[in-house]
């Protein structure tokens, strides 16, 4: 590990419960090449190298697609593991990212909804999938109104795993999945997968 890394993990703080509420996260750049970078905030700082706030080199790279994020770190661990990542050859970084594809865990959610509680539901759906990608490390959902007129949900997770651990809501987003439960008339069952095979144009 660079002395740059553990200058900065020994100037921090020794806390009894360190905040486990950082990202590591991969972009591929407009020309393939892959940046690695820790934030807290994965939604927010993708976004500001989009604009080219972000980092030197991503500013002359753009536009950047996100790839790959390992969620539910401190950040000490963050920068330890952001660091192992760079020192790996772009081959084992590769192999990596088609693992992290691979081990993608899906679940699709179906509900009848209640008569002109459409836009309510659509509204607290995207409030609370923005709250489940920034906080809880979910790749998102994409919402779709069926040919039989059901609504369906398909959501991505980098894992079972994640997907599976607590997921607590709080202010507007704790109100918003309560007004999701109000406009929905019936909950069909849920499915649930896992990438076999991907071939998918991501972007």
């Amino acid at each position: 590990m660079s002395p740059k890394y553990l200058r900065m993990i020994r100037g921090m703080k020794k806390t009894k419960r360190a905040r486990r509420n950082w990202s590591v996260y991969i972009l591929r750049c407009a020309d393939d090449s892959l940046y690695t970078g820790i934030t807290n905030n994965v939604e927010a700082r993708i976004a500001k190298h989009q604009k080219g706030k972000g980092a030197a080199y991503t500013r002359t790279h753009l536009p950047v697609q996100l790839v790959y994020q390992q969620h539910g770190l401190n950040r000490s661990q963050a920068l330890i593991r952001e660091a192992q990542i760079k020192r790996l050859p772009r081959s084992k970084k590769e192999k990596m990212l088609l693992g992290n594809k691979t081990s993608m865990f899906i679940a699709i959610y179906r509900w009848k909804l209640k008569k002109g509680k459409e836009d309510q539901f659509r509204k607290a759906w995207s409030e609370v999938t923005l709250a489940l990608r920034q906080h809880y490390g979910s790749f998102g959902s994409r919402l779709h109104r069926a040919e039989d007129g059901t609504w369906v949900a398909y959501a991505q997770w980098p894992s079972k795993e994640s997907w599976q651990e607590p997921h607590p809501l709080k202010g507007e987003a704790r109100s918003a999945r309560k007004l999701m439960r109000d406009a929905a008339e019936e909950s069909l069952p849920d499915l649930y997968m896992t990438v076999s095979d991907d071939y998918l144009i991501h972007q």
